[in-house]
C-alpha cells in the first residue's frame, strides 16, 4: 500500500533525539517555527501552516505522531484500530484519534498521553492518548505502508468491533468492508458474495478469540454492516436504520429514467421512500461546481419522482454529528419508515 500523507508528514518531522539537535530544537520551539509532538519529535509549524484546511492539518498532526510514536516505542510495534485506518488513508469520523498500537514487550498496557497542537494560539489537535497493548507477537500477518507496520484488515475490523464508540465503529468498519470486498453497485451480485467471504473471515478470526469484551457486538456490527456504503455519513444512517429497527431497506438500488441511471442511497419500497446522503464533496470545491452539482441533484430527484417515489435530502454533517435531530425530523416528514412494534437488538439501543 501507498500513501504519500505519510510521506509528507514523515518530511514535516524534526528530530531531536541527539543531544547535539536538542538546544537547536528548543528554540525553533521557543520561536514558533517547531511544534512539540513528543518527547524527541517536532513539527514543522510552516508546514502545518500552509495547509488549506483544519482537516487537512490535523491529519497531518495525526500522522506525525504516529510517525514519531513508531521511532520512539523502542520495541517493534504494529499500529490498529483507527491509527491504521489513517495509515491505510481510510476516513475517519473524530479527526483527533488516540493512537492504538500492540508493541512486543512484556507487560499488559501502556498508557501516555502526547501534547496538544497549538498553531497561533488555536487549538488545532488536543492531547491524545497513546494505548499501547503488550504482546509476544503479533497475532496475524501484519501490512506495511511507507515503513509503518499496520494491523491486517482483518484484525483492525475486530478491534474497532469490539472497542470503538458505536457511532465511531460502524460507519468506519462499512467503509474498510467496502475497500477489503471491492464493493461496486454496477456488480451487485459479485459485491455481495464477495462482502460475505470477507464478513464470514472476519466472524471466524472472532469465534478464535477464546474471551475478551466486545466479541459479542463485535459480531452484531459485522453481520449488520454493508459495503454499499459509499461514505461515512452513509455508513451512520445506515446505522440509524438499524437503531430504529427499519429493516425494509435497499441501498444502490438502480433506477432508470429516461435513459438515464440513478443509483439511490437507501430506498425503502414499502414506503415508496428515497433518502438520499448530500455531502460537500458531491457538490464540488468551487461556486461553479456547487451550483451545477445543486441543478444535478434537482434534476435527479425530478426524474426519481417521475417514477412515484418520495426523495427526502439528508446533509452528511446532520447525519455524522446530530443523527437524533435527523431521527426526529424524518419521524415528522415520513413516520410510516417507523414501526413502534420493530425489534431493536440490544447492541444498537447502547449509545
Amino acid at each position: 500500500m501507498h500513501n504519500p500523507h505519510i510521506l509528507h508528514a514523515k518530511s514535516c518531522l524534526i528530530s531531536s533525539q541527539n543531544l547535539a539537535d536538542y538546544s537547536s530544537i528548543r528554540t525553533q520551539r521557543r520561536s514558533g517555527n517547531a511544534l512539540q509532538i513528543c518527547r524527541g519529535f517536532s513539527l514543522d509549524s510552516h508546514a502545518l501552516a500552509s495547509l488549506p484546511t483544519l482537516w487537512d492539518q490535523r491529519r497531518l498532526v495525526s500522522l506525525a505522531r504516529i510517525v514519531a510514536v513508531a521511532e520512539t516505542v523502542g520495541t517493534p510495534a504494529c499500529f490498529t484500530r483507527e491509527s491504521a485506518l489513517m495509515v491505510r488513508g481510510s476516513a475517519l469520523i473524530n479527526s483527533n484519534p488516540e493512537i492504538c498500537l500492540h508493541s512486543i514487550r512484556e507487560g499488559n498496557t501502556n498508557h501516555s498521553k502526547l501534547p496538544a497542537i497549538v498553531l497561533n494560539n488555536e487549538i488545532i489537535s488536543p492531547a491524545i492518548r497513546v494505548r499501547r497493548v503488550c504482546a509476544r507477537t503479533f497475532s496475524d500477518d501484519p501490512d506495511e505502508v511507507e515503513g509503518l507496520t499496520i494491523a491486517s484488515s482483518m484484525r483492525v475490523a475486530t478491534d474497532i468491533g469490539r472497542f470503538a464508540p458505536l457511532r465511531e465503529a460502524f460507519p468506519e468498519l462499512c467503509l474498510l468492508l467496502r475497500e477489503v470486498s471491492g464493493f461496486d453497485r454496477r456488480d451487485m451480485a459479485g459485491s455481495l458474495a464477495r462482502e460475505q467471504d470477507v464478513k464470514n473471515q472476519w466472524l471466524s478470526a472472532l469465534n478464535n478469540i477464546p474471551h475478551g469484551r466486545g466479541i459479542r457486538r463485535a459480531r452484531a456490527l459485522i453481520n449488520a454492516i454493508s459495503g454499499a456504503c459509499e461514505s461515512l455519513a452513509e455508513g451512520a444512517f445506515l446505522l440509524l436504520l438499524h437503531t430504529h429497527g427499519v429493516e425494509d431497506w435497499v441501498q444502490q438500488l438502480e433506477l432508470v429514467v429516461s435513459g438515464k441511471t440513478y443509483f439511490a442511497d437507501f430506498a425503502i419500497p414499502s414506503c415508496k421512500l428515497i433518502i438520499e446522503i448530500d455531502g460537500r464533496a458531491k457538490l464540488g470545491e468551487n461556486d461553479a461546481e456547487i451550483h451545477n452539482s445543486l441543478r444535478s441533484l434537482m434534476e435527479r430527484s425530478n426524474d426519481i419522482e417521475s417514477l412515484g417515489w418520495r426523495v427526502i435530502h439528508i446533509t452528511a454533517k446532520d447525519i455524522l454529528f446530530h443523527p437524533d435531530q435527523v431521527y426526529t425530523y424524518l419521524r415528522q416528514v415520513a413516520p410510516e419508515l417507523f414501526d413502534p412494534r420493530a425489534y431493536i437488538s440490544p447492541v444498537f439501543r447502547r449509545r
